[in-house]
Order: structure tokens, then C-alpha cells, then sequence
């Protein structure tokens, strides 16, 4: 299942068109997506599994990119989730990462799976690409000193700010 993760409004030969980004979902809650780059200096090592539509003419899909993904199937973990983080508590781990030289304006909260790539065994090298996925609070914030947004991971389970990035976005 795809979710619209965003909607863009472009200008292609001087008319309107429309940009669909879109993510897959996994019982309702959809895996990260990232708009852009990252930085050098909080660099993102997930991956994100989306796609993009475009309707340039017609109220019709003209053009699809980047479907499918790595995705074939998703394994379970045995065991279920016990205990959640309350978005509360991880607003008060990022307001502890961040210290008090920073202030940003909150402006952005989901809970996604964050993705990580596992190593590959050496005896299946040649097996599809597995993934390690973790549910995540993604808090989206701009930083007032410098006027960037600024992405904070909190793992669902533990609480610990997991990783945090600048996304940095195209022209």
C-alpha cells in the first residue's frame, strides 16, 4: 500500500503540473521518507522505499519513477512491541539532545519505520538487500539560528534520540 507522502506544484514548459511523492505503509504506519540529501554533517544512513507521479496535461498519471523499491517482503519480529514512548517523552529527549544554545520550532511529528540496511552474510552474498526496520517518533523542527529544518529520530521503544540530520533540499 502507497501513501501521498507530498504534493509539489510544477512548472513544466510554462504550465502547471503536479508531483506526487508517495512511500509504502505497513499496517497503516508508512516507512520514512526523506525530501532531498543529507548534509555532512548529520548524514542519514536509512533508506526510504517511494516513488514519484507526475500528472502534466491530463487529470491521468503521465509519469511514474522510482516504484517498487527494494521491497518484496517484510518479516515480522517475534516478538511484539511492550512498551511505546509517549510522544511527550521523546519531545523531552530531543529538548535534551538539543541543550539550551539551540531553539527550534516544532512544525512536524509521524511515527514511521526507519530502515536500515543489515550486512550482508558472506555465505549469501548474491541474496536480496535486508533491511533492519524500527519504529520511530520523526520529529521535524527549524532551527532558529540558522533557519534549518533540522529531522530527529526517537526510537519508539527505547526513548534514546536514535540519529537526527539536515535534509538538504534541491533548487
Amino acid at each position: 500500500m502507497y501513501q501521498v507522502a507530498e504534493v509539489r506544484v510544477l512548472d513544466v514548459e510554462g504550465q502547471d503540473a503536479l508531483g506526487f511523492c508517495v512511500r509504502k505503509t505497513y499496517r497503516n504506519i508508512p516507512f520514512d521518507y526523506v525530501d532531498g540529501s543529507t548534509d555532512n554533517e548529520f548524514t542519514s544512513p536509512y533508506w526510504d522505499d517511494r516513488g514519484e507521479l507526475c500528472m502534466i496535461k491530463t487529470n491521468e498519471i503521465d509519469n511514474i519513477c522510482g516504484l517498487g523499491g527494494d521491497t518484496f517482503s517484510i518479516i515480522e519480529a517475534p516478538e511484539p512491541i511492550s512498551q511505546a514512548v509517549s510522544l511527550e517523552d521523546a519531545l523531552h529527549a530531543v529538548s535534551d539532545e538539543i541543550g539550551r544554545n539551540s531553539v527550534y520550532d516544532i512544525y512536524g511529528v509521524e511515527l514511521v519505520y526507519q530502515f536500515i540496511q543489515e550486512e550482508p552474510k558472506e555465505e549469501a552474498a548474491d541474496a536480496p538487500a535486508r533491511y533492519n526496520g524500527r519504529l520511530k517518533w520523526k520529529i521535524i523542527g527549524k532551527n532558529q539560528n540558522d533557519d534549518k529544518d533540522t529531522l530527529f529520530y526517537v526510537d519508539l521503544e527505547t526513548g534514546a534520540v536514535a540519529s537526527r540530520f539536515k535534509p538538504e533540499y534541491g533548487e
